[in-house]
């Protein structure tokens, strides 16, 4: 309360000598109100003194002391442009609530100088090892007195290639943009982390040296079962790890897959060798998506449920005949490579909230819809064959 609203209070409560009780009372309740430790001090009769202290300090320096009553007859309050009128405004009572001011003013600065006796983190997390102990001096000259890293949620950075940026913009820009992609990790260990992140921040400008654009994620890092929140090792995720991010649509994209080792290349690209009606070779040009290292995803030049040569390529020949067989079923994919719909991998560091990720160029990686999403009639996406004459 300000000095000339409670003056005006005051002065309104009739306090004619031998009549101060009404006064009295209001002032101990409004000091109680705003954290002073208020005592009623008896006099004669109903009459009393109020003495208050704040609770930082119980004894005082200083105190203030005024009286409480005036002189009949009573007159209530009224103010202008520059001044209060009414009995006891430039007196008694304008004295008590100039009293109070100061010492409202005087306890607040008390409460920013002992304020700077600690220092009060915004954050919680991990504290580092401490380079003072209690009672030791510093100054603005003693650096750094400890680091503290947030824990959970935890930010990753990492760049990809601007065209893959591009890409995924078009690709999710009608379904709900950031909120339709998620992260993954995988860890050094080639573990898939389990939990899953969203992206928050995509930088203003492009890496010029290496024409990649930075993102940053940010994924739950919670404490581990049967451990406790500050036990060494209690959560999965460390500040400044090296992980690979897997960006994935939260819908997964189907695609045409068919084995890697069905494909051939020379001077004018890419291209399988496919049976026809005759079960007679014949050379397709295709164009290639991202893949995984054993199967490839195709863009453009061939057709759901064609049936491509994977093995015995060494003896197909354009236009020869062929004796089309189901083909060698493929080796067991990775766990790391079995996450339907990823997108893109980029190495990265895994950092604590505001910290920053020690993430270098991107690897590549797993590709559009993954293992076993492309359809087709054969042991992979667009069909296998072996040729044998």
């Amino acid at each position: 309360m300000d000095a000339i609203t409670l003056t005006r209070q005051l002065v309104d409560i009739e306090s004619i000598s031998s009549n101060e009780a009404a006064v009295g009372n209001y002032l101990y309740g409004e000091l109680c109100r705003i954290g002073y430790q208020t005592l009623r001090m008896p006099v004669e009769g109903d009459r009393f003194n109020v003495y208050a202290r704040s609770p930082e300090q119980p004894n005082p320096a200083v105190v203030f002391s005024t009286h409480m009553d005036t002189v009949p007859p009573f007159i209530a309050s009224s103010e202008d442009a520059g001044r209060i009128y009414g009995r006891g405004s430039c007196d008694a009572k304008g004295i008590i609530a100039a009293q109070i001011a100061a010492a409202q003013a005087q306890l607040e600065v008390a409460q920013i100088n002992l304020g700077y006796t600690e220092i009060r983190a915004p954050i919680d997390g991990r504290i580092s090892a401490t380079a003072v102990t209690e009672g030791n001096v510093v100054t603005p000259t003693s650096g750094t007195l400890a680091t503290l890293v947030s824990q959970d949620p935890m930010y990753v950075i990492f760049p990809i290639a601007l065209r893959t940026g591009l890409e995924l913009r078009d690709r999710y820009a009608s379904k709900g943009g950031f909120s339709a992609v998620q992260i993954r990790l995988r860890l050094p260990t080639g573990k898939i982390y389990g939990p899953t992140g969203h992206l928050d921040y995509v930088s203003p400008t492009v890496a010029q040296n290496t024409d990649t654009i930075t993102l940053r994620g940010t994924i739950p890092n919670p404490v581990l079962p049967g451990l406790k929140p500050g036990d060494p090792g209690s959560r999965e995720l460390t500040d400044g790890e090296f992980v690979t991010v897997l960006l994935e649509g939260v819908q997964p994209v189907a695609v045409l897959t068919i084995p890697r080792a069905a494909i051939l290349s020379d001077q004018q690209g890419d291209y399988v060798y496919v049976v026809d009606a005759q079960n007679k070779a014949q050379i397709r040009r295709i164009h290639l998506g991202q893949s995984t290292p054993s199967t490839a995803v195709v863009t453009s030049g061939l057709k759901e449920g064609e049936l491509v040569i994977s093995e015995g390529l060494q003896r197909a020949r354009p236009g020869e005949g062929v004796s089309p067989g189901p083909a060698t079923p493929p080796p067991p994919i990775p766990a790391a490579f079995e996450q339907a719909g990823t997108d893109d991998a980029s190495g990265t560091g895994a950092s604590g909230g505001g910290g920053s990720g020690d993430g270098g160029p991107g690897n590549g990686g797993p590709g559009n819809g993954g293992p076993g999403n492309g359809a087709g009639a054969g042991a992979a996406g667009s069909g296998a064959a072996k040729a044998s004459q």
